[in-house]
């Protein structure tokens, strides 16, 4: 019974004799891949090799890590073209000389830019505070100090930190040689008292006690003038408060021309006599120049 049982089973067809060829055959492409990637792994020193070879074969400079000495040609055998007859030697631009340079010359343009520097580095504290405006204009280097600072209301005497102030900018003034022109203004408030009549006298004495403490810091008076607007310059217009703030001022003007000591004026310098403490002039023109000012500016033509 288990002969014709065994007999029964082998006439079956074997429906799994496929797996092990099929297991051969995939065992035989992972190999052959495995072949195939280790000998695909690259070489750089072999292709280095073979890049070497090609250039020295198509006539190439070889591939070198040294250095190309500078200013040498690539290809030792090749020509040179020969520069143009121009360019045989190398031209440079000619330096301009600086402002601070041309300045040691003595000249006086220049000399502002320098004095400029010098009172915009000192002052940096002030200028953020609005209590010293440093411009340039026609008439030269404008040095506008807040009047409230210098002074209290309806005065003329300068107090103790202004006046530290004043000599401070003495202190940058002196060195150069330019003239100064002290001028002094007020805002269109009047004023009248047995001192000062009108804001004329006003301004007049504020600018010479301004003028007083830089000569007295070393500025020499025969550089020095001043002159007194009044309230017929305003910069600002007198309806609000800020404008008539920054039309009481003092301006110390640095003029483009220069003072040589021995340079004389022709009548008594009003400038040297305030500073020798003479009584200053209070007439309507307030000018410091003496009884000939010069033609370059009158404030009555100008109804100042």
């Amino acid at each position: 019974m288990s002969a014709r049982r065994r007999s029964h089973l082998d006439d079956q067809p074997h429906t799994d004799g496929w797996a092990v060829p099929y297991g051969d055959l995939v065992t035989l492409l992972l190999a052959f891949f495995v072949v195939m990637y280790a000998t695909s792994t690259a070489n750089e020193g072999k292709y280095r090799v073979l890049s070497d070879a090609l250039n020295a074969a198509f006539a190439g400079a070889p591939r070198t890590t040294e250095p190309i000495p500078l200013g040498q040609p690539l290809n030792a055998g090749r020509h040179r073209l020969e520069a143009p007859a121009a360019f045989d030697a190398p031209t440079f631009a000619q330096a301009v000389p600086s402002p601070a340079r041309i300045a040691k010359h003595g000249e006086g343009v220049t000399t502002l830019d320098r004095v400029e520097e010098s009172l915009v580095h000192d002052l940096r504290r002030r200028i953020f505070a609005e209590q010293v405006y440093i411009s340039r204009s026609g008439k030269g280097l404008e040095v506008e100090l807040d009047a409230d600072l210098l002074f209290a209301s309806g005065a003329a005497e300068i107090s103790s930190e202004a006046r530290s102030l004043v000599r401070h900018i003495a202190g940058i003034l002196t060195p150069y040689p330019n003239r100064v022109v002290v001028e002094g203004h007020t805002d269109n408030e009047p004023i009248h008292t047995f001192r000062f009549p009108s804001n004329w006298e006003l301004s007049a004495a504020r600018a010479v006690s301004v003028l007083r403490v830089l000569t007295d810091a070393g500025v020499a008076a025969t550089r020095l003038s001043v002159q007194g607007y009044g309230e017929f310059q305003p910069i600002e217009r007198n309806d609000t408060a800020r404008g008539r703030l920054r039309n009481r001022r003092v301006v110390l003007v640095i003029r483009d021309e220069q003072w040589a000591p021995d340079q004389r004026p022709d009548a008594t310098d009003m400038a040297t006599s305030m500073a020798r403490g003479t009584a200053p002039r209070t007439d309507s023109t307030a000018d410091a120049r003496g009884p000939n000012p010069a033609p370059e500016r009158r404030p009555t033509s100008e109804g100042a």
